[in-house]
């Protein structure tokens, strides 16, 4: 019986250079996906958000407080 264990518990041997690079390129992907998305954030969110608030003005001119 304790032989069957341990010829389930015993693990291949593996690569750990090879994992790691994996996990690094991961990584550095999911690095350069949030760095776009940032960028895109930047060149889409402004313009919008400056339309919006031109359009807003346009067609409500601020109140002045008497």
């Amino acid at each position: 019986m304790p032989e069957a264990l341990v010829e389930v518990t015993q693990r291949q041997p593996s690569c750990p250079a090879r994992e790691s690079r994996s996990v690094t390129l991961s990584a550095a992907v999911v690095l350069v996906m949030q760095k776009m998305a940032t960028i895109v954030a930047l060149v889409v969110v402004v313009p919008v958000r400056r339309v919006f608030f031109a359009c807003r003005a346009a067609v409500c001119p601020p109140v002045r407080m008497v």
